[in-house]
């Protein structure tokens, strides 16, 4: 069926005009579409351009931050310069005034060695008038034998000063020769003093190698408890006097004997032989006198009502031609250490292996005065085990050096230099400061502290230990415990009671070392502040005897009726731990129960309850 006329031209009609419509919108879109690209495009140039400022800004930035830095380091810089220039400028101060100071101090000293001159001069004139003040006042040696008697104290009457008197009886007293008399003559005893000894061994030394000279020193053991027991001068004099008169017997008439401070004499033995048989003789002549002199003391000391029995130590060396005196008195001191090491009452002669340790302290004590300041000191823990349980109940601290080339050294090794040197108070004052400091996160432990003889010397000992518990907050004093060795315990002189008496009073506990029943009376410990009792090593190496356990046994009764715990020292072995349990000793120290511990490893026992059974 076909469609009219008219609605078939109407439809081409439509249909063209849609076609138009179609074309005329598509040309649009095209345009719109193009356009669009266009502004695409534009942005994306757009974004381009802002992603290359963004990377030129983040430049400029990081650039501006480096001067920034840059700014700040020379500031920096600048400032340190203004301070070395300051301090530059305060060093050339003081340099000015210390070459003032310097320039003075060398005018003074020009001075005085115009005075000394004149002095000098004085005295040479004095003894080139004086027919008594010649070369045998410095020999000690008399022309007669009348004299020698009298000035040696071996004639009837009180004793005489051992040398020519330097004033005439006869004549008026010189002001001078009175001063030169004081200079030499020891005022206790009437002997010759060190200085005169000195003077005397420098001659003898200084002639030919055909004269060899024995020194002794001698030293009386207790002088200071001696000096307490007799606070009268006086009586302090006459015994001083009474051992002097039976020193000078038992030596010949050519002997010197002089006294100095402290209870200490020299004995000097001039023999007119050279060569090794001279050095022999020598030395056998002292020897023998030197030990009548030691069975003299076998005999009290009377005075008034007292009687005194007194010991003494002797160390003797032998020199030879052109000897120092100080090398000499250094060798008889050596020797004088080494008699006091072996006992009472004994003599020791030099031997050249004494010297050893000497050197051996020469060499380190540079180095330990700097160890502490670098750090070089650090500390180990040896536990105090209760052997029932094999629980840790307290710990004694152990100091160690890291020695620059040596390793790690022991005390053994450095402490007797430390003491010598004085080092030791500054150590013993930073060990305090690290066991309080460590013992505040365990504090149901009791934590040990050895002091040596010269810190407990020291007048602010107990203080300094206080300050280093108060800052570390610690509110139990008695947790700390100070270890002093027997001896300094059994017969303390004055400033050690004095520190003792203030451990007791601010309740610091104080442990005996290394205790062996040799010096200190197991009676009274609760009155002398004592709270433990670590036996000596020694005394448990000698467990298997039946004495030695008795002994031990003593003491486990007396410190337990007294309060105290005892801590047996040195346990080695699974033997000597048996013997420890079967005596019912409470606690005990040494490698079978443990070695010296870092402190992370004895954080990590005591944290995991380990025990060291």
């Amino acid at each position: 069926m076909g469609y009219p006329e008219h609605l078939h031209a109407a439809l081409e009609q439509l249909q063209e005009h849609l076609l138009q419509s179609w074309e005329l919108s598509l040309h649009e879109l095209r345009q719109e579409n193009e356009s669009l690209r266009q502004e695409i495009a534009q942005q994306y140039e757009e974004n381009l351009q802002l992603q290359a400022l963004r990377a030129e800004l983040t430049a400029l930035e990081s650039e501006r931050t480096a001067q920034l830095e840059s700014r700040k380091h020379e500031a920096e810089k600048l400032r340190e310069l203004e301070q070395q220039t300051g301090k530059m400028s305060q060093l050339e101060s003081e340099l000015q005034e210390l070459r003032a100071a310097h320039q003075e101090a060398q005018e003074k000293e020009a001075e005085i060695l115009r005075q000394l001159d004149v002095v000098k001069q004085q005295l040479e004139a004095e003894a080139a008038q004086s027919s008594r003040l010649t070369l045998e006042i410095v020999d000690l040696k008399l022309a007669h034998e009348k004299e020698i008697l009298r000035l040696r104290g071996l004639a009837d009457g009180p004793l005489k000063l051992n040398l020519p008197d330097l004033v005439d009886e006869d004549k008026q007293a010189d002001p001078h020769q009175e001063l030169q008399r004081l200079a030499y003559q020891d005022l206790n005893t009437g002997l010759p003093n060190l200085n005169l000894a000195r003077r005397y061994l420098s001659v003898e030394l200084s002639k030919t190698e055909k004269v060899t000279v024995a020194l002794a020193i001698l030293r009386l053991e207790g002088w200071s408890e001696i000096q307490v027991l007799l606070p009268d001068q006086e009586m302090q004099q006459q015994l001083l006097g009474q051992f002097s008169q039976r020193v000078r017997v038992c030596l010949r008439a050519e002997d010197v004997l002089a006294s100095g401070a402290e209870g200490e004499f020299w004995a000097i033995f001039p023999l007119a032989s050279g060569g090794p048989l001279g050095l022999k003789s020598a030395t056998e002549l002292a020897q023998r006198s030197l030990t009548k002199v030691l069975e003299s003391l076998k005999s009290p000391f009377n005075l008034n009502d007292h009687k005194l029995l007194l010991n003494l130590w002797g160390g003797l060396a032998v020199g030879q031609g052109q000897v120092e005196v100080e090398a000499l008195v250094r060798q008889a001191r050596l020797a004088h250490q080494s008699a006091v090491s072996k006992g009472s009452n004994r003599l020791a002669l030099f031997q050249p292996e004494l010297e050893r340790p000497a050197k051996r302290r020469e060499t380190i004590e540079p180095l330990l005065r700097q160890a502490l300041n670098r750090e070089q000191f650090s500390l180990r823990f040896l536990p105090v085990v209760e052997l029932s349980s094999g629980q840790i109940k307290g710990v004694e601290a152990l100091v160690r050096w890291e020695h620059p080339t040596e390793g790690i050294l022991e005390p053994a090794q450095f402490l007797d230099t430390a003491c010598a040197s004085g080092v030791i108070v500054a150590l013993g004052e930073w060990v305090m400061s690290c066991v309080c400091e460590m013992s505040r996160d365990f504090r149901s432990l009791y934590w040990f502290i050895n002091l040596s003889h010269p810190e407990l010397m020291q007048a602010d000992l107990a203080r300094r230990l206080t300050r280093s518990m108060e800052a570390a907050q610690l509110n139990r004093p008695d947790y700390i415990v100070v270890e002093c060795q027997e001896k300094d315990l059994a017969k303390p002189d004055a400033r050690v009671a004095a520190n003792l008496k203030e451990f007791r009073h601010w309740k610091i506990g104080l442990a005996v070392d290394d205790f062996a029943f040799a010096e200190l009376p197991l009676k009274g410990l609760d009155k002398r502040g004592i709270g433990f009792l670590k036996i000596s090593p020694k005394i448990t190496q000698d467990l298997d005897q039946p004495a030695v356990r008795n002994l031990v046994k003593g003491g486990l009764i007396a410190a337990e009726a007294a309060g105290a715990r005892v801590v047996l020292k040195g346990i080695e072995n699974q033997g000597q731990l048996d013997l420890a349990l079967e005596l019912g000793c409470p606690w005990g120290q040494g490698h079978r129960l443990s070695g010296p511990l870092s402190w992370p490893e004895l954080e990590e026992r005591l944290k995991s309850r380990q025990t060291c059974l």
